[in-house]
């Protein structure tokens, strides 16, 4: 049997240097005009959504509210997170170890590898 191993890439395959919050920042506030409390929110195991969601209903803005932006802020905040990786070049670096692993599960049958993020 072949198992499925799934991994988020920011903050567990690799070390972007908080390239997503400083791209999602600008983009909220140009959405939302508002961060919420950005700089000291668990990013950690959230989604972008969840992100976005927890930092604004903290703020006291309503689930609709925040529903009713998704759809204007996302292609700002890629836009915004692709120039920031663009900037970092070569500083975005995989954490300890990920390398070896990813070579040795590819090597071996028993697993298959997949991207799951944001």
């Amino acid at each position: 049997m072949t198992a499925a191993l799934l991994f988020d890439v920011d903050g567990t395959l690799t070390d972007t240097a908080g390239a997503g919050k400083a791209a999602l920042g600008p983009a909220m506030l140009e959405v939302y005009g508002e961060t919420g409390s950005i700089q000291t929110f668990d990013f950690h195991g959230k989604t972008d959504p969840e992100i976005v969601r927890g930092l604004l209903t903290a703020a006291g803005r309503a689930d609709a509210e925040v529903d009713a932006g998704l759809a204007s802020l996302w292609p700002l905040y890629l836009g915004r997170l692709a120039c920031a990786l663009d900037e970092l070049g070569d500083r975005a670096t995989p954490l300890a170890g990920v390398l070896e692993l990813l070579d040795f599960l590819e090597e071996d049958e028993r697993f298959v590898c997949g991207l799951v993020t944001g």
